[in-house]
C-alpha cells in the first residue's frame, strides 16, 4: 500500500516542485535489524528459554501489509521487543494473490514453528501482530485453519494496526488519486513556466504558455500519472479486489480466537502531508519508536504555499495599479500587455496555492473519511412558450417549486418547462482516519478491544511513540486482557 500511494501522491509533486522540497528516497528501507540467516529465513525461534522459569520463549509472528516484505517491515520494533521480553520474533511471508492464498501461505509459513508445536499455557501461546493488509491475511489464516484443518488455531491472539477490516475505500478511487496527482502536476509546472515566460519580453513574444500547457504540460502530466495504474498493478489486483469494500470472506465466520485487539490511527490535519512525510521517509529508516515528527513537512508545505500566495497578491496589486495607468512608453497597448502578463502570473500562482489548500480535503474523499455534498442556494422553474415558427414568445419564471411541480407545467407542445438549480459543493469530514484507513474500518474487527493511536498515521504506527505505548500496554500492563501479558527480561 505504501509504495503505490507514495508513487501516486509524491513522485510527480517532488519532481515538479523543482527542488523546492528536499528530495529524499521515495521508499528507502533500512537494513533488516535481524541478520539474515539462510537456514532460518524468518528469523524465528532459536530454542530460547527463560532461565528463571525454564519456560520456552513466547513466539510473536510479525506480519507485514500490502506490498511489504517480511524482512523489512517491523524490523525495528520486533527485535526491540525481544530485548525486553522473553519472546522470539518470527517474520512470516505470504503470497499476495488472494485472501485465501494469503491465509494458506501464512499457515504454511508458521505451522512448523517451534512455538506452535508444543502444548503451552495461555501466557506462553504464540500471537500475531499485523499491520494493514497483514491483519486480513492473519484472519484469513485463522479461517483456513478452522474450515479446512479442523484443528485449534496456531496462535491464540491477533493484534492489528491500521487494518481495513471494514474495507479500504482508497482502493476504489485509484483514478481519483491519479487525477489528483495530475492536477497538482499541471498547476505547479504551469506556474513555473508562466513565471519564466511572462517575465522575459522576447520569450513572451515567441511562446504562448497556454498552448504549451495544453500541448506539452498536460500530456506530460497525463503520461506520468498514467504510469501509476501500471506501476500499481501488483498492489491493486487481485488480493485488493477482496477488500475494496468490507471483505465477504469473513462473513458468518465464528473464530475460535477471542483475544483480539484493533489499534487505529487518528492523524491530525493536514493528514495528506503528514502521511506524505512518512511515505518519503520509511518508518524503518529511523531509530526504534522515533517515527514521530511530521510537523516539519507541514511547515515546509505551508511555507511553499505561502510563497505562491505572496506572489499572487503582489502580482494582483500590479494588475490593479496598471488598471489606472493611462500613459506607457508603448502606449495603451503596452500598458495592457504588462497588465496581462501580471494577470497570467497571478492566476497561475493562485491555482497552485488553491491546490495546496484543497488537496487535504480531496485526499480525505479518496480515502473515504470525507464527502462533498450538494448545497442548493436557489431553484426555479423556467417555462418558455414558442410560436409556430419555433421562436420564443414569452418566458415565465416560477420560484420555490420542485422538479415534479415544474414538470406538471409541461401541458402543451408549445410550452416547455425545465427545473433549474443554482448550487455548489461543500466538503464535510465524516470521520477521522490514519490518512489511509478510516477509523470505522480499522475497528470493524469482531470480538476485539479497540484503542486509539492519537497522531499516528498509517505509516508511523509501525515505529512511533504509540507503537511503544501500545505494545507496553499489551504485553506488560495487560490492558487488553491477561492473555497477552508476557514475562519481561
Amino acid at each position: 500500500m505504501r509504495t503505490f500511494i507514495c508513487f501516486c501522491i509524491f513522485v510527480c509533486i517532488n519532481i515538479l516542485l523543482m527542488s523546492t522540497l528536499t528530495a529524499q528516497p521515495v521508499y528507502g528501507i533500512a537494513e533488516s535489524a535481524v541478520p539474515y540467516d539462510p537456514n532460518n529465513p524468518t528469523g524465528g525461534p532459536k530454542s530460547c528459554y527463560n532461565p528463571s522459569t525454564g519456560d520456552p520463549c513466547r513466539t510473536i509472528f510479525w506480519v507485514h501489509g500490502l506490498g511489504g516484505d517480511a524482512l523489512k517491515a517491523w524490523q525495528k520494533v520486533g527485535p526491540d521487543i525481544e530485548t525486553k521480553y522473553w519472546v522470539d520474533s518470527e517474520f512470516p511471508e505470504y503470497p499476495q494473490i488472494s485472501l485465501k492464498s494469503a491465509g494458506q501461505g501464512l499457515l504454511d509459513a508458521i505451522k512448523n514453528s517451534e512455538g506452535v508445536n508444543r502444548p503451552l499455557e495461555d501466557h506462553l501461546k504464540p500471537f500475531v501482530i499485523a499491520h494493514s493488509q497483514g491483519g486480513l491475511a492473519v484472519r484469513a489464516a485463522d479461517l483456513e485453519r478452522t474450515n479446512t484443518q479442523k484443528g485449534d488455531p496456531y496462535f491464540g491472539g491477533i493484534v492489528t494496526y491500521g487494518t481495513p477490516h471494514g474495507g479500504a475505500p482508497i482502493l476504489q478511487h485509484v483514478d481519483d488519486m491519479v487525477d489528483l496527482m495530475e492536477e497538482g502536476c499541471v498547476h505547479i509546472a504551469n506556474s513555473k513556466l508562466t513565471e519564466f515566460v511572462e517575465s522575459n519580453f522576447l520569450l513572451d513574444l515567441l511562446i504562448n504558455p497556454e498552448k504549451i500547457k495544453e500541448k506539452i504540460i498536460k500530456p506530460a502530466c497525463e503520461f506520468v500519472s498514467g504510469v501509476a495504474p501500471t506501476f500499481a498493478a501488483d498492489f491493486l489486483s487481485p488480493i485488493t479486489d477482496e477488500y475494496k469494500q468490507k471483505p465477504v470472506f469473513f462473513n458468518e465466520f465464528n473464530s475460535k480466537i477471542k483475544n483480539n485487539v484493533a489499534f487505529y490511527g487518528v492523524e491530525e490535519d493536514p493528514v495528506f502531508f503528514r502521511l506524505l512525510k512518512w511515505l518519503k521517509t520509511s518508518a524503518e529508516t529511523v531509530p526504534v519508536y522515533t517515527a514521530n515528527e511530521d510537523q516539519d513537512m507541514v511547515d515546509k508545505v505551508n511555507q511553499i504555499s505561502d510563497e505562491y500566495y505572496i506572489k499572487y497578491v503582489n502580482q494582483t496589486k500590479w494588475v490593479e495599479f496598471l488598471d489606472g495607468v493611462w500613459w506607457h512608453p508603448g502606449g495603451w497597448f503596452g500598458a495592457w500587455g504588462v497588465k496581462n502578463d501580471y494577470q497570467k502570473k497571478a492566476d497561475a500562482n493562485r491555482a497552485v496555492f488553491d491546490w495546496f489548500k484543497t488537496v487535504d480535503n480531496k485526499w480525505k474523499i479518496i480515502i473515504g473519511s470525507g464527502i462533498n455534498y450538494k448545497v442548493v442556494t436557489e431553484s426555479y422553474c423556467m417555462c418558455v412558450e414558442y410560436d409556430a415558427n419555433g421562436s420564443e414568445r414569452r418566458k415565465d419564471m416560477y420560484y420555490g417549486i420542485d422538479f415534479e411541480e415544474c414538470d406538471k407545467k409541461n401541458n402543451s407542445w408549445d410550452y416547455f418547462c425545465s427545473h433549474q438549480e443554482i448550487y455548489h459543493y461543500e466538503f464535510e469530514e465524516i470521520e477521522e482516519s490514519d490518512g489511509v484507513v478510516p477509523v470505522s474500518s480499522a475497528i470493524d474487527f469482531p470480538n476485539s478491544y479497540k484503542d486509539q493511536l492519537l497522531y499516528s498515521n498509517h505509516q508511523q504506527m509501525r515505529n512511533d511513540r504509540n507503537t511503544k505505548r501500545s505494545t507496553t500496554d499489551l504485553m506488560f500492563v495487560g490492558k487488553y486482557g491477561h492473555f497477552f501479558k508476557t514475562k519481561q527480561k
